[in-house]
Parts: structure tokens; sequence; C-alpha cells
């Protein structure tokens, strides 16, 4: 039968409105709800029904779940039976909308429907990832995409259309460009039509390289004279000629600052160079695009890969140090090239290389072994003297040829790097023997006992002459003013001298006779006249002054004048007063006796250094050596025994009691004291480690420590 009219609600039918090309579709609800709008659209709401509506009431709630005030513009058309509804978005933002539309009947039977539409008003947006350089004449841009709403529909650039990936990321391969600055300009459209024209790429042709300024940037730096001297000079590119110096205390970089200022402050040579680049014309590369990345190797052998660096102050720079180089640059020889490549490459990929190389000595710095035990860490110690204190003097003879360890040195390793150390001692040590000698001794000296003699003249008058030699004790000598007596000098004694027996040696032959030279050069005048003669006599030296007419042993003067003739005779001074010593041996007084004293027996032997024992007090184990070198481990402390081997010696136990009465010239000896000196000096040489089969090959520093001596005694 027919139905009843007061169940009936109206029946409501929406359908959105599309224009697509030149005709105008419709779109039922399930087609259109929850999808994406732009700009203005049409809803058609159909009423059906027996009764159709009385009205139609709409709303729309917006993103935030509000009612929006006003309605959707509306017609009614068809006798009310067909709405159209006109939505624009760009009166909305963008967001998820819901439309609520209910019909009432005169019944007041109401039927209502829901649906959301998603309003998208806002472009698309489109970035550019990739590169803005290049070298190559085509290129392959890329980037990210986004919208808000609907979703990016297509992304053009150049007249080509972009690949485009679910990832939000789009690709497009084979866009040419000019050299120089290419601007390329980027549309992109959503699907809701949605276009943005305003994106461009700026990309630039670059087929130029960047350069690299090493140009007097480097430090200075120490180069070695290869005898553990150096002189300073500026590190160039490469170094490859003078070896660099480098004291293996000092390969660290520690708490200095990577800076020019900090260090050059504390002697830490490095390279430094700066980089620049051209993107293009009159566009220099920003510094954060440039790559700029370093290895180091030694003899062509990679010890720390490729990795970045880092700019300080607009340059870069490689500190000589293990931070930057390698954990175990330094354990090379002389004869090892170390090497630092330098790689920059620009955003267009172009790339510079360079090269900084140099050879290096490392050398052990100079240390000291302090005398004076202040640290127990660093000292020397006297040894042994406990052997010779312990042991009695009875048991001397254990001393002969005896090995014992003298002295320690004792040093901790703080370089902070493991060296080798070979030992010498060129010092001869020192026996000193001590005896009490009794022996027999006689010493005498010569006595000298002048003699005089005198050659006595007659005065006459005719030239006098000597006719013998008469021996006196004194003679008178004129002083001129009276004759006084002059006496024989008195003997004299010689050196005391040692003989081995008792009776006195042979006298030794008398000295030559030689003349006694005149004591004042005055002389007695006599003047004679008669009428024949002028006659005048000088003479000295008489025996008896009481002798009216004395004969002298000098005529000084003797002159005859003929007074008749006028003819005057002349006499030659004559001179006879001469001296000799006669020689006799007497004993000095006391002797011959026995005497008891206290001597060092001469030309004691002298002693060497003979081994030396290592021991490494952090492991407690000797440290053996290879080809007489010792491994001294980095931080480790370490002594050093040095071992002598005391001379055989003569030793005494003669009998000395009889002094008063001892008979012999050969000494009896009997011992008193013997003492050994062993000097503290020590020569080391040192080597840094740079594997044991680089031992000798490496450069060496010679340091010596220890000085005095230390006396080892054993007396009675």
């Amino acid at each position: 039968g027919p139905a009843a009219i007061d169940v009936q609600a109206p029946i409501l039918i929406l359908q959105q409105r599309q224009r697509v090309g030149d005709e105008n579709i419709l779109l039922d609800l399930e087609q259109f709800a929850g999808k994406p709008q732009s700009g203005s659209f049409l809803l058609r709401v159909s009423i059906g029904g027996l009764l159709g509506a009385e009205r139609l009431d709409t709303s729309i709630i917006g993103p935030d779940g509000e009612e929006i005030d006003g309605e959707p513009r509306s017609n009614f058309l068809q006798g009310d039976r067909q709405i159209l509804i006109v939505v624009d978005t760009a009166d909305y933002t963008d967001g998820e909308y819901t439309f609520a539309l209910r019909a009432i009947n005169a019944l007041d039977k109401e039927t209502s429907k829901t649906f959301t539409v998603m309003f998208d008003n806002t472009g698309p947006v489109v970035t550019v990832t990739s590169s803005s350089s290049t070298n190559q004449p085509t290129i392959t841009l890329s980037g990210t995409f986004s919208d808000n709403i609907s979703g990016v529909a297509a992304i053009t650039v150049a007249g080509q259309e972009a690949t485009l990936f679910t990832d939000g990321t789009w690709r497009i391969e084979g866009i040419a460009i000019e050299p120089g600055r290419n601007t390329l300009l980027i549309s992109i459209i959503d699907l809701v039509g949605n276009r943005r024209d305003d994106f461009e790429a700026e990309v630039y042709l670059d087929d130029s390289s960047p350069v690299i300024n090493s140009t007097d940037q480097h430090g200075q730096a120490r180069f070695s004279n290869s005898d553990g001297s150096f002189i300073t000079d500026r590190l160039q590119d490469s170094n490859d000629i003078t070896p660099l110096y480098f004291e293996t205390n000092r390969l660290e970089l520690g708490a200095t600052l990577l800076s020019r200022s900090a260090l050059d402050a504390d002697g830490i040579p490095y390279f430094a160079f700066s980089v620049s680049d051209l993107t293009g014309p009159s566009k220099p590369t920003a510094a954060s695009d440039i790559r700029v990345r370093t290895q180091y190797g030694r003899n062509e052998q990679t010890l720390n890969p490729w990795h970045a660096l880092t700019p300080v102050a607009g340059e870069y720079l490689i500190p000589l140090t293990t931070e930057t180089l390698a954990a175990d640059w330094h354990r090379a020889t002389p004869q090892d090239q170390h090497v630092i490549d330098i790689e920059v490459t620009d955003p267009a990929g172009n790339q510079t290389s360079t090269r900084f190389s140099f050879y290096a000595e490392f050398y052990v710095p100079a240390f000291d072994i302090s005398n004076d035990n202040s640290d127990d860490s660093n000292r020397i110690d006297d040894l042994g003297a406990d052997i010779f204190t312990n042991t009695a003097f009875t048991e001397r003879a254990t001393f002969n040829d005896m090995p014992f360890a003298s002295t320690s040195y004792t040093f901790r390793n703080t370089t902070g790097k493991a060296f080798y150390i070979s030992l010498n001692d060129d010092s001869l040590h020192t026996t000193t023997q001590t005896v009490e000698q009794l022996v027999r001794e006689h010493r005498v000296h010569v006595k000298a006992t002048p003699e005089w003699r005198v050659g006595l003249m007659t005065p006459t008058d005719q030239c006098p002459e000597m006719t013998s030699w008469t021996t006196t004790s004194s003679v008178w000598n004129w002083t001129g003013s009276a004759w006084e007596e002059e006496q024989v000098p008195g003997p004299s004694y010689g050196a005391e001298e040692t003989i081995f027996e008792d009776a006195l040696p042979a006298s030794p032959t008398p000295s030559d006779w030689n003349d006694v030279p005149d004591f004042d050069q005055t002389f007695w005048i006599e003047n004679i006249t008669n009428p024949q003669y002028f006659w005048t006599y000088g003479y000295d030296y008489i025996l008896d002054p009481n002798d009216l007419t004395p004969t002298a042993a000098i005529i000084a003067i003797w002159s005859l004048k003929n007074r008749n003739t006028g003819i005057t005779t002349e006499c030659d001074p004559k001179h006879y007063f001469q001296q000799r010593e006669t020689y006799t041996y007497e004993s000095v007084a006391g002797y011959p006796l026995g005497v008891l004293s206290t001597i060092n027996i001469a030309d004691t032997p002298d002693f060497a250094t003979t081994s030396y024992a290592l021991t490494d007090n952090d492991t407690g184990s000797l440290i053996t050596p290879v080809n007489g070198w010792y491994l001294i481990p980095a931080g480790n402390s370490v002594t050093i025994e040095k071992w002598v081997t005391t001379p055989e010696l003569t030793l005494h136990s003669d009998d000395i009691s009889n002094v008063g009465n001892f008979p012999s010239y050969i000494p009896n000896l009997h011992d008193k004291a013997i003492s050994w000196s062993v000097a503290r000096h020590l020569g080391i040489t040192l080597a840094h480690d740079a594997g044991e089969a680089n031992i000798l090959v490496m450069p060496q520093r010679s340091i010596t420590v220890g000085n005095g001596v230390i006396s080892y005694q054993t007396s009675r």
C-alpha cells in the first residue's frame, strides 16, 4: 500500500560541480569528501522525499573545532529541490573543515549529512640542496619539496620536469649551464593547482682550481747540525737537505693552544697555509664551502689517513706534534722522510694539492744526575763501604783483584719517550798504600875547605919574579890607612846526601887553584929617590907587616927612571894570590841510625771500571744490553751500578820493632792503611728509541755525570 506521509524524511544528495577541460562534471559526496580544495567550488544539494524540505540549515566547523560565523551562500532552484552552495577557500585559513547540512520538512522530519574538506590556499615550497657550483657543463639539480595540504604535483626547471620521490626530494638531470653564473627558475604546482614561480637556483660553472698559499707562512724550526746543536730558521715546503732537530720531551702539543702566538711562544714548529677560491667572477668561495684535508706518512707509508683540517683565524696550522701527525711519528731515523699531504677541493669539485716534507733527528734531552742525593729519584750513591768496613785489616788480601759495585746512578726517564744508553768511563781510579818503613839511614854532606897560597916577590931594582908558592892561612891587606889581616874563609857544607853504608865515601878531588879577586883595589906605594934613580913600587898582600922590606903576592906598580939617561923602565902588574877548595865527606850529626817513618808507596797501580749493571726499578728486572745499549722505558726509574776491580797489591808485614839498632839499608815495610779512590764520573751516550735495529743510525748525545771521588779504606 502507499507509504505513510508522516514518517517520510527529506532525502539529501550532495554533489560537487567541477570543470574539467570544457565540461562540467558532478562528483558524488564520496568522491570529493575529505579531499583538498583550493579557490571557489560549488556544492549542489538535492532534496528528495515526498514532502521535500521547508528549510536547509548549513554550518561549517573550522580546524579548531569552532563553528564559523555566517553561512555559505546558497540559491534555491527547481522549486526548492536543488540548492547550490558556493565556497571560496580563500576566505578561510588552510586546514580541515567540516560541513554540516540538515534538511527539515513540514512535519519536522529531518535528514543530516556531514563531510570534511581540506582547504589548501598555500602554494608549495621547493628548496635546492645540490651544489651551487660545478665544473661540468651539465648538472643535476636536486632538493626537497613540501606542501601544506594537497601535495606537490610537479616541479619544472628550465622546461624540464623533475622526478619526485616519496621522501620529499626531487631531482632533474642533464641541465645545461654556461660558464660563470647561471640563474635557473623553478616552478612548482600542487595537486589543487596552487603554483609558485618565484623560486630560483643560482649555479656557477667553475672550472678554476683553488689556490694554496704557503709562501713565508710556516713557523720557525730548529735545523740540526748533526752534533747535538742546531740553528733556527723558517720551515720551507720541502726541508729535505738539513734535518729538523727535535728533543723527545717536546713532541706533544699538550696544553699549547693551536695558534701562531702560542706555538711560537712554546717553540713548536708548524706548517701553515691559506686557501683562496673563486666560485665565479668576483665571487670568492665561502671558507665553509671549501674542503681541506690532510694525511701524514713516513717513507710513503700512510700513518694518519686523510682527515679534515679546520681553519684557525682564516688559515690552516699543522704543528709537528703527535696530536696532529701520528702517535708514533717520532719512531723514525734521520733517513726517514716525513710527508704531509694537503688536498683542497672547492664546491665545484676542482682540486689542488701540495706536499710538505722534512727529515728529522730526534735527540734525547740532556739531563743530570745529582751528586747531593737531594732527590730520591735522581741521585748518585756511593756503594761498597760495608765491604771494607766489615772486613778485618788482617784479611786485606781479599781486597786484591776484587770486583765490587762502587757507585750507583739513579734517574727516572721523564722525557715521555723510551731511549737507549751506552756507558763509558775512562777514569783511572787510584790506590794509596800507606806503610810504616824501618830502615838504617846514613846521611852525609861534603865539607869544602878553602886553601890560600901566595907567590911572594922581593922588591928590587929589577922587575921582581915569584920563585915558589907558599901556603898561608892569612894575608895582610893595605886598606889605604892601615894593614889589616884577612883570614882564609871557613869551610862550607853541601846538601845532605843519603848513602847506604856506614863507611864514608872517598874524598873528592880538590878544585883547581884560581886567583883571589883583589879585596879593595888599594895598594901600598913606596917612592925611592937617589942620585941615579927615581923608583916607584906598589904592592899588597904580605905575610908580615913588621918587615921593613916585606915580600908581597901582588905587584901593582913598578917603575924605574934613570935620572942620568931619562930612560924609564916599567914592569907589568903581577898577581900571585890563589885559592882552592879541598873536599871531604862528613856524616850528618846523629847518623847513621835506624829511622821509622810513615810513607806512601810510590807507583801503586791504577785500576779501571770493568762493567755495569742496570736495574729497572719499576719492574725489578735487570736490563739486558743490545750490543752494549740499554733500553730505558718511558717513565721508568733506572739504577746504573758501576763495577770496578781493585788491582793486585804487594802486602807488607815486616818486623819494625828494632828501631834503635836496625842494621839494614834495605827497609822493612809494614802496612798501615790502603785506600782505593774511585772517580764518580760516568759518561752516558743517549740515543732515541726508533727501534732496536736503528740504534746505530740514530744521532747521539753525550753527557757526563758525577764529580769527585769516593774512597774505600782499610787500616790497622
